[in-house]
């Protein structure tokens, strides 16, 4: 364990000279090209967003204008459904009114 906490001590100070030339192709490469991978996919997830964001939006308005239908269509079945009580109710009175004065109109005088 002492010989860790020397190493350790040994790497945090300051570096006695600095690097001579460029660094090794690997070094750079790899990373460099994670980055640029990252970059890319981070590009297309953007790009993914903005499509879902237009997606939502055209079909918030294809629901508003189906939602302002079925109001519509359900308004119209209300209306015609009260117009065929009405006439159920009138055909009803007069069925009942003609029995109730059949008997005396088929009655022998």
């Amino acid at each position: 364990m002492p010989a860790a906490r020397s190493r350790d001590s040994e790497s945090a100070g300051p570096p006695s000279r600095l690097a001579e030339g460029p660094p090794p192709q690997e070094a750079t490469g790899l990373p460099l090209m994670a980055v640029m991978e990252i970059q890319r996919t981070l590009g297309s997830l953007t790009q993914s967003v903005e499509n879902l964001r237009e997606t939502q939006r055209s079909m918030q308005a294809e629901l508003t204008t189906v939602c302002q239908k079925v109001n519509t269509a359900q308004t119209i079945v209300w209306i015609v459904g009260v117009g065929i009580m009405g006439v159920v109710a009138i055909v009803g009175w007069l069925v009942n009114n003609a029995i109730a004065i059949l008997p005396s109109l088929l009655a022998p005088k």
